[in-house]
């Protein structure tokens, strides 16, 4: 089984990226860092380095990752995050996940890295647990096999990229796990509450152009698309009256 793991990376310090570039080589055949137009050049050795010329975003990133593994015929793909957070020695539990070689593994998170990450990850989580059972949506710490990978039409360029991965998943019926997974304390997350705002109106998007795939009862339809009309109204005044700050 060929593996590859992908970590899109914008503005981290090249010393501490090439110690986790170093521990996942260990667990994969190649590392492939995206470089989402940092500021600085990255300096990395043991892995592929691909650059994007501006900031594109993590969804962009993470996609040109994709385009990489499927053009060159890799049988799964392991996504981390660039800041630190995700230990490369979790990948093994990711890869033993993947029962039969098939399907999507996503690492859940013991801890967040703050009390108001916690209250904003759990909103996230409630409201795409209405369709999936996954219990840390918004954890970029997974594994997926290529044949489920082609089957998905992805087009998020930013962070909305982790919850459109599910959805499409569960949309094309390709099994999805949860698996808890160590997380680390490095870095500082450049995930911000414009960023979760913008998240949840995706995520109310999805649900009104893809009910027709949501399996739930009659009420419990209704109340989803009552919530996620409201939801999406009220995201879409936040982000035009730029309610908040960076």
């Amino acid at each position: 089984m060929n593996t590859i793991c992908i970590i899109p990376a914008y503005n981290e310090n090249s010393v501490k990226l090439q110690y986790f570039v170093n521990i996942a080589k260990k667990y994969v055949d190649r590392v492939v860092v995206i470089d989402d137009g940092s500021d600085d050049k990255l300096d990395l050795r043991n892995c592929i380095l691909l650059k994007n010329n501006e900031n594109k975003g993590k969804g962009y990133s993470i996609r040109k990752g994709f385009d990489y593994t499927i053009k060159n015929n890799y049988d799964v793909v392991i996504t981390m995050d660039g800041d630190g957070e995700h230990d490369p020695r979790e990948i093994p539990v990711l890869l033993k996940g993947l029962k039969h070689k098939k399907g999507l593994v996503i690492g859940t998170r013991k801890k967040h890295r703050s009390f108001i990450r916690t209250i904003l990850n759990f909103w996230t989580n409630f409201w795409a647990n209405q369709i999936t059972s996954i219990k840390d949506v918004s954890c970029g710490f997974r594994a997926i096999d290529i044949k489920s990978l082609k089957k998905l039409s992805l087009k998020s360029n930013k962070f909305e990229i982790d919850l459109e991965l599910i959805l499409e998943c569960y949309k094309q019926n390709i099994k999805i796990t949860s698996l808890p997974v160590k997380s680390n304390k490095y870095g500082k997350s450049k995930v911000y509450f414009k960023d979760y705002v913008e998240i949840n109106n995706f995520f109310d998007k999805w649900v009104l152009e893809n009910i027709n795939y949501v399996e739930l009862n009659f009420f419990k339809r209704l109340f989803l698309l009552i919530s996620v009309r409201i939801g999406l109204c009220i995201g879409n005044l936040m982000v035009m009256n730029n309610f908040f700050r960076s």
